[in-house]
């Protein structure tokens, strides 16, 4: 598929119900995407058993849009962006569990 196709795609795409999005919003800055998140790490955890040696690392996906959550950290090659904690496996790179980062304390699970 061309990128100009994915990108019409995504003009027209919902991921949630935008009636009560705002409500879910004063309680969790990402109810927009969440429930994509969680499918995605639903799945990565469905399809891989984790091998030997694992990590849990930051990861800044680069974005520059309005957002939130959007972090600044200088020691990264994109310096804006959000920030997503994960736990991968060392030798195979494969994304196991993880989360966004949407504000101090955050830990995924709990406001």
């Amino acid at each position: 598929m061309s990128l100009k196709r994915v990108c019409a795609i995504l003009l027209f795409v919902r991921f949630d119900n935008i009636s009560d999005r705002e409500e879910r919003k004063k309680m969790e800055p990402t109810a927009a995407i969440t429930w994509v998140v969680e499918e995605f790490v639903k799945n990565c955890g469905a399809c891989y058993c984790i091998g030997e040696y694992s990590c849990i690392d930051e990861m800044l996906f680069g974005f520059k849009g309005r957002c939130r959550m959007k972090l600044y950290i200088p020691s990264k090659p994109r310096k804006y962006g959000i920030k997503i904690m994960a736990l991968t496996d060392a030798k195979t790179h494969y994304f196991l569990n993880g989360y966004i980062y949407s504000y101090k304390g955050s830990d995924g699970r709990t406001n």
